[in-house]
């Protein structure tokens, strides 16, 4: 503060000044002196003050500029490090410069250089370049996010694929496996058929074989059948943990979407706060509906449904196809060696029956309904008679022959 002297402050003045005393003219002179004096006084302060911190601003920048010669010098550095470097000496020297900024339009501000509104309008355009800087930045953050939510999702998918193809080999070696194991059953019943010829003395002895080998080659089946099942529901195991792990990464990728359209974390309101819970909400039931999904085995070439509960429970799930007829249980072990040679002759697979088919007593064969079935044997052998034979029809017939009295015979 410039304070006057304590001889002006008692000073007396009038417009027409008497013995003692100064006049008005006089009192404006001395006035515009001494305001003279303290702005030549405060410009001095200023230009010092101006002075001091340019100095400081120069020596910063000239002590970074030297660690970022010393930095960018070294011989064992990369490009790509060379690169952050610079990047780093760029980024501090537009620090220094707006620092070295801010101090001094407040000192300009304090020695009347800018007015209050220069110096609002001043940190109102700084703001809005950061809030510019930040934007750009929640964006790139934004986009990398995506792009390895994206990133994991194509790697998930890649490793089912590599573990479906790993499943498909070995569904075909289960195949090769048990079709070794067929053709081998095949090539003992041929062989030992070729004992028997002429030999009709020994016809119950070669039907017990016979069915030996059936009850072989049915249990083949059976085995190949259980292991295809087991690789196909690892397979489905596998396809439901991905469709899950799809559905948490897309609707991870839909939040955050949803948040940087709102503006960021900090610019969420109530309603958006709704619209990312229903995102959420919307991939919570995508992924119980996925979870709620059971593996169901296929019966397309026919087969013996085995699992829990009675032969009447229902409480096997099942996948069944257009025109396939479904047999009750006690059917199905009363006549499973004709059901075997009828699913067998339509290109299906064997179907195992543990015992020899012996005749019944007539108490328990009471329990059983033959007049369908007499019905169906009397329809199919009132077919019209075809007027030619083809050499193929007489051998598939002969073949079917040779099968049903090698399965149905008592």
């Amino acid at each position: 503060m410039f304070n006057l002297p304590d001889d002006v402050t008692k000073i007396e003045f009038s417009v027409e000044p008497k013995e003692g005393q100064i006049g008005l003219e006089e009192l404006v002179k001395v006035s515009e002196d001494l305001l003279k004096g303290l702005g030549d006084s405060l410009n001095k302060e200023y230009d010092s003050l101006s002075k001091e911190q340019n100095k400081i601003y120069e020596d910063s920048l000239y002590k970074r500029y030297t660690q970022y010669k010393q930095d960018i010098e070294q011989s064992d550095l990369t490009e790509k490090e060379k690169a952050t470097i610079r990047e780093e000496y760029i980024k501090d020297t537009e620090d220094l410069q707006e620092s070295h900024n801010d101090k001094m339009i407040i000192i300009d501000l304090a020695y009347g250089k800018v007015s209050q509104e220069q110096l609002v309008d001043y940190f109102k355009k700084k703001n809005a370049k950061i809030e510019e800087e930040a934007q750009k930045e929640a964006d790139i953050k934004q986009k990398l996010n995506e792009q390895l939510l994206t990133l994991e999702r194509e790697l998930q998918d890649a490793t089912l694929a590599v573990y479906n193809n790993m499943i498909d080999q070995k569904l075909k070696a289960n195949d090769r496996l048990y079709q070794d194991t067929i053709d081998k059953i095949d090539a003992e019943e041929a062989a030992y058929n070729e004992q028997f010829v002429n030999r009709t003395a020994l016809e119950q002895a070669k039907y017990d074989a016979q069915l030996a080998f059936d009850n072989k080659r049915a249990n083949a089946e059976r085995k190949r059948q259980l292991e295809e099942d087991k690789l196909n529901k690892k397979r489905f195991n596998a396809q439901k943990a991905n469709d899950l792990a799809t559905v948490t990464i897309n609707t991870a990728i839909g939040v955050s979407k949803t948040i940087a359209e709102l503006g960021g974390v900090g610019a969420i309101t109530p309603p958006g706060a709704a619209l990312i819970a229903a995102v959420i909400a919307s991939g919570a039931v995508q992924a119980g509906s996925i979870a709620a999904q059971k593996y169901i085995p296929a019966y397309a070439k026919g087969g013996l449904v085995q699992g829990p509960g009675t032969g009447t429970s229902d409480s096997i799930d099942a996948k069944l196809s257009n025109g396939e007829v479904v047999i009750n249980a006690k059917s199905a072990k009363a006549f499973a060696p004709i059901l075997d040679a009828i699913n067998q002759a339509g290109g299906g697979v064997a179907i195992p029956y543990s015992n020899k088919p012996k005749i019944q007593s007539v108490e328990k064969m009471d329990t059983y309904d033959f007049t369908r079935l007499e019905e169906a044997i009397l329809s199919a052998n009132d077919r019209p008679v075809e007027t030619f034979i083809t050499e193929k029809a007489v051998s598939t017939a002969q073949l079917r022959a040779k099968k049903l009295k090698n399965r149905t015979s008592f």
